[in-house]
């Protein structure tokens, strides 16, 4: 597994709503992550649900992705629900022999006033390890801060 995380002087559902608005991404981002989009442009992207699929356009590859869990329930006893406030995780396909769970977590930090990123992808497959952090998976690393960057500019404007 690989991730980066970042503070970000803004509330939780400030980030929430920023993250979630895949159309304007490309006023705040313009590294790895062109473009994502619901399958289904009738609703809005605020409103998914794991299972909906997104068309995802990430270093100029275009693929389909499946949500496995959405930032709108609240976890309960401790357990995390698939379908979370705190996290936002699809998975891709398998690809060169690697599959990836990328995840989004958006936690509250210093009693709510600031709020904890983190973006993961966790690879599986029988190539997977070749995205150790060691190996390949280090530029993806710089890739995630990049983006985990331009959110937190973007949230704390």
């Amino acid at each position: 597994m690989i991730e980066a995380r970042v503070e970000i002087a803004a509330s939780p559902s400030k980030v929430r709503e920023i993250f979630l608005d895949f159309s304007k991404y490309s006023k705040w981002h313009t590294s790895f992550v062109t473009s994502i989009e619901p399958v289904n442009n009738a609703q809005s992207s605020h409103s998914r649900q794991p299972g909906d699929e997104l068309n995802c356009d990430i270093f100029d590859t275009k693929f389909n992705a499946v949500i496995k869990s959405y930032l709108n329930k609240i976890q309960t006893n401790h357990i995390e629900q698939e379908n979370s406030e705190t996290s936002f995780q699809w998975q891709g396909p398998r690809m060169f022999g690697i599959a990836g769970l990328h995840g989004f977590y958006i936690e509250p930090a210093n009693n709510g006033i600031s709020t904890s990123f983190m973006q993961t992808e966790t690879f599986s497959g029988p190539l997977g390890f070749l995205m150790s952090p060691y190996l390949f998976g280090r530029m993806l690393i710089e890739e995630f801060k990049g983006f985990n960057q331009d959110l937190k500019v973007r949230a704390e404007t």
